[in-house]
C-alpha cells in the first residue's frame, strides 16, 4: 500500500516532462534510507537494548507519520483526452433535428474507440511485463543467491568471512543503486523511456557477463563490479518503468499496483525456486535468470513491432 501511494503521489505532482526527475529523487532517498536502515542496527545501536531500539525505531516511523500531513496537496489530474462533440453554434431547430439513430450512431462510435484505446494499452502494457518480472528476480538474488554466489566462488572461506564479503558486496550494489537514480531521471525526461531501457539493457548483459566472469576466473573484484552493475540496473530499470506508467498511461494508480503486485509476485517465486534449485550448481541459476532476461527482451521487441 505504501508503494502504490508513494507512487501515485510522484505521478500526481510531477508531468510526462519531468517524471523521470521525480521517480528518480524519490528512488535515491529510498536506496538510501534501505542503506541507513542496514547501519542502524548493524553499528548504530548494536550496544543498545531492545527496548531502545523499539523506541528509535517507533520515533522514525512517528517522524515519516507527521511528515505526511505536511505534503502538498496534489493537483487534480487533467484529461488528456477528451471525447467532445465540437458544436459551433445549436439553436432549438438543430435540437429537434437530432434523431435517435443520431446518437446511437455517436454511441457506437464512442464505444468502438473505448474498445480501441483498451486494446491498445493492453498490448503497451503486456510488452513490460516481463520486464517487471524481471525486476523481481533480481531482487530475489540480492536477497538470497547472493551468498551462494560467494561461497561457490570461495568455498574455502567460513560463513563469517562470507556474510563479510557479502557485506562489501551489497555497500557498491547500494551505492550504484543510489548514483542511479540521480542519473536515469534525468536521461528519462530528456530522451525517453526506450533509450533509458536500452541503457539497461547493456547494464544487465554487462552484470550477467561480470558474474559469469568472476566464477569462471575465481575473482572476487570482478563480482564487485558485478555488484555496481546489478544495483544500477535494477535501480534504473524500476525507475524507468515508473517514468514509463506515467508517460504512457498517464500515471493511473491500478497501473503501479500491477507493477507491484508482479514484482513482488516473482521476488518470491525466485526465493522459492532458489530453495529448489538449493543444490544444484550456481551456474543453473544464474543461466535460468539470464534465459528469463532474454526471453523478457525477445517478447518486448516482437510485440513493440506488432
Amino acid at each position: 500500500i505504501i508503494f502504490n501511494a508513494q507512487a501515485g503521489y510522484i505521478a500526481s505532482i510531477s508531468t510526462k516532462q519531468n517524471a523521470g526527475f521525480y521517480f528518480g529523487f524519490s528512488s535515491t532517498f529510498t536506496t538510501l534510507a534501505n542503506a541507513l536502515a542496514g547501519l542502524l542496527p548493524g553499528f548504530i545501536l548494536k550496544d543498545a537494548s531492545n527496548v531502545t531500539f523499539l523506541i528509535v525505531i517507533a520515533s522514525c516511523g512517528m517522524a515519516a507519520h507527521t511528515i505526511f500531513y505536511c505534503l502538498p496537496k496534489t493537483p487534480a489530474e487533467e484529461e488528456e483526452k477528451e471525447k467532445l462533440i465540437d458544436i459551433v453554434s445549436l439553436n432549438k431547430d438543430a435540437i429537434e433535428e437530432v434523431t435517435p439513430t443520431t446518437v446511437t450512431t455517436v454511441t457506437v462510435i464512442t464505444e468502438k474507440e473505448e474498445v480501441k484505446t483498451s486494446n491498445d494499452e493492453a498490448r503497451r502494457l503486456a510488452r513490460w511485463i516481463l520486464m517487471m518480472v524481471f525486476i523481481g528476480c533480481i531482487r530475489s538474488y540480492f536477497f538470497g543467491y547472493v551468498f551462494e554466489v560467494v561461497k561457490a566462488l570461495h568455498p574455502s572461506l567460513s560463513d563469517p568471512e562470507i556474510k563479510g564479503k557479502i557485506s562489501i558486496y551489497h555497500m557498491v550494489e547500494g551505492l550504484l543503486q543510489t548514483l542511479s537514480g540521480i542519473a536515469i531521471g534525468p536521461i528519462i525526461d530528456r530522451f525517453g523511456v526506450y533509450f533509458s531501457l536500452n541503457l539497461c539493457v547493456v547494464t544487465i548483459f554487462s552484470a550477467f557477463f561480470c558474474t559469469f566472469t568472476a566464477m569462471l576466473q575465481s575473482q572476487f573484484w570482478i563480482l564487485i563490479i558485478a555488484a555496481g552493475a546489478w544495483g544500477w540496473s535494477e535501480n534504473s530499470l524500476s525507475v524507468t518503468i515508473g517514468s514509463m506508467i506515467k508517460k504512457e498511461f498517464n500515471g493511473r494508480l491500478e497501473i503501479y499496483s500491477i507493477y507491484r503486485g508482479i514484482s513482488f509476485s516473482s521476488m518470491s517465486f525466485g526465493i522459492l525456486f532458489q530453495i529448489f534449485i538449493k543444490d544444484y550448481p550456481t551456474i543453473v541459476y544464474l543461466g535460468s535468470l539470464q534465459a528469463l532476461f532474454a526471453f523478457a527482451l525477445i517478447m518486448f521487441i516482437l510485440l513493440r513491432t506488432k
